[in-house]
C-alpha cells in the first residue's frame, strides 16, 4: 500500500466517523492543555523567582567564610586554623578561574547628610574596581577618586522627617558621613568624612536598597578599624569573609571545590540556584503528571473509537484482505488513524494551553496591580518551543500506543468470516 492510499483511507476512515472522532480528539485536547498550562506554570514560577534570586547576587560570586562544613562545620572550632588575611587573599588570587578576591568590610551606625537631608542606620559596603558595583545611573569612582560613594537606588525613601526625593536630585553632590564608635573609657567618638555622590546602585529587591551606600573598599577599610578601635586587627583576626569572583558561572563549582579543600566555607548564588532548579524540575514533572492523566484517560477513548471501527468496517476489512491487502497494510491504516486523532488532539490542545497560559498570567497581573501589589506578577505561565514540540508529539505518541491493540485486532480478522458479516 503506497503512502498516498494510506492517507486517503486514513481521511476517508475519519471523515465517515467525524463525531465520534471529533469527541475523541476532544478528549485529547483537554488532556494535552492541560499538560501545557500547568507545565508552563512550573517554567513560569521557575523563571519569576530565579529572576527575582539573581538581582540579590551574582552567578560569579562566592562567599568565602573560615571553616568547612564537611570538617566540623563554619561555627566548630576549626574556624580558627584559617585566617582570611591578606596573605590567603593572594593565595585564591592564584587560582585557576578566580577573576578577583575583594575582603568584605561592612560598617554599620553611619549618619549620611547630602544637602538638607539627612538618613541614618546607612551600612557602608566596600568595592573593589575589579569586582564593581552595579550602578543604573553616574559613573564609577576613579583609581585616584577614593572619597567617592554609590548611594542605593532607594535612597530618597531613607530620609529623616522627609517625603520620598528622587535619588537623582543627590547625583554628583557633597555628602558628609558621620561614623561612631564606643572608646575603652564608654564614651562616643565620631568622625566626620566628605565624599561625594558620583552613582546610584542598581536597585535588587532587597532591604539593600534602601539601607546601604557603596565605596572603594581602600576606604571602607580604613574606617572599618577605626570603628573597631582596632588598627591591627585584619593582621590578628584577618576580614569576616571574602568575596571571590570568578571568570565565569561554569568555573563557579570547580573554584568553590579548590576553596573548600582549603578548609573555607563557602556559599554561592549557583549553589542555591542549582537547587532551586532542582526543586522547580520536580514541580513540572509532577504538575506535568497531573495533566498527563487526562491524556491517558483520553487514550481509553481513543482504543474505544478504534474498536467500535472496526465492528463497523468488519466487512470492508474482510475486502480488502480478499483483494490484497496484508496484515501489515491493516496494522499500519489503524494505526494511522488513531495517531492522526493524537496529532491533531496535540495540536489543538498545545494552541489552548499557550492561549489558556496568556489568558491566566493576564488575570495574574492585573489581580496583582487591581490588589495595590504593584510590580511584575511572581505567577505566569511560559510556553517554551520545546514544551510546544513534547506536547505535540506526546499526544501523538499516545494515540498511537493507544491504536496498537485495535490495530492487532483487525489484524487478526478471518478475511471468509469478515466477508459474512453484516
Amino acid at each position: 500500500m503506497s503512502s498516498s492510499d494510506l492517507v486517503s483511507f486514513v481521511l476517508v476512515n475519519l471523515k465517515r466517523m467525524k463525531l465520534r472522532a471529533s469527541l475523541t480528539i476532544l478528549g485529547v485536547v483537554v488532556g494535552t492543555t492541560a499538560i501545557v498550562a500547568m507545565v508552563a506554570l512550573g517554567i513560569g514560577l521557575q523563571e519569576s523567582f530565579s529572576s527575582q534570586f539573581l538581582s540579590i547576587g551574582s552567578l560569579n560570586d562566592l562567599t568565602v567564610l573560615p571553616g568547612n562544613p564537611n570538617k566540623g562545620g563554619p561555627f566548630s572550632a576549626q574556624i580558627k586554623e584559617v585566617r582570611l588575611d591578606d596573605k590567603l587573599i593572594r593565595e585564591i588570587s592564584s587560582l585557576d578561574g578566580v577573576k578577583s578576591v575583594i575582603p568584605q568590610v561592612d560598617i554599620g551606625n553611619v549618619s549620611v547628610k547630602v544637602q538638607n537631608y539627612k538618613a541614618t542606620s546607612i551600612r557602608i559596603q566596600g568595592f573593589s574596581i575589579k569586582s564593581p558595583v552595579e550602578i543604573s545611573k553616574g559613573r564609577l569612582p576613579r583609581r585616584d577618586d577614593s572619597k567617592s560613594i554609590i548611594i542605593s537606588g532607594k535612597f530618597g525613601s531613607s530620609l529623616e522627617g522627609k517625603d520620598e526625593v528622587p535619588v537623582s536630585s543627590f547625583m554628583n553632590k557633597q555628602a558628609l558621613l558621620k561614623v561612631s564608635r564606643i572608646t575603652e573609657d564608654g564614651s562616643e567618638e565620631m568622625r566626620r568624612i566628605r565624599v561625594h555622590v558620583v552613582g546610584i546602585a542598581k536597585e535588587k529587591g532587597t532591604l539593600e536598597d534602601y539601607e546601604n551606600m557603596y565605596m572603594p573598599v581602600e576606604l571602607a577599610e580604613d574606617i572599618w578599624l577605626w570603628q573597631q578601635d582596632a588598627p591591627n586587627l585584619i593582621k590578628k583576626e584577618g576580614y569576616n569573609s571574602l568575596k571571590v569572583t570568578v571568570v565565569s558561572p561554569a568555573e563557579a563549582d570547580s573554584v568553590q571545590k579548590k576553596l573548600e579543600g582549603m578548609n573555607l566555607f563557602v556559599f554561592s548564588m549557583k549553589q542555591i540556584l542549582d537547587s532551586l532548579n532542582t526543586f522547580f524540575r520536580v514541580i513540572q514533572a509532577v504538575l506535568g503528571a497531573i495533566g498527563a492523566v487526562a491524556l491517558l484517560v483520553a487514550s481509553i477513548g481513543i482504543v474505544n473509537t478504534m474498536i467500535m471501527s472496526i465492528y463497523e468496517r468488519t466487512r470492508e476489512i474482510g475486502i480488502m484482505k480478499a483483494t490484497g491487502a496484508s496484515n501489515k497494510d491493516i496494522i499500519k491504516i489503524f494505526l494511522s488513524e488513531a495517531s492522526v486523532i493524537g496529532l491533531a488532539g496535540g495540536v489543538c490542545g498545545t494552541f489552548l494551553g499557550w492561549l489558556l497560559s496568556k489568558i491566566l498570567s493576564a488575570l495574574a497581573a492585573f489581580y496583582l496591580s487591581s490588589s495595590g501589589g504593584g510590580g511584575e506578577s511572581p505567577i505566569s505561565f511560559i510556553v517554551p518551543v520545546w514544551l510546544a514540540v513534547f506536547a505535540i508529539a506526546f499526544a501523538t505518541c499516545i494515540g498511537l500506543i493507544a491504536g496498537v491493540y485495535p490495530a492487532l485486532r483487525a489484524a487478526r480478522l478471518n478475511p471468509l468470516v469478515a466477508l459474512r458479516h453484516e
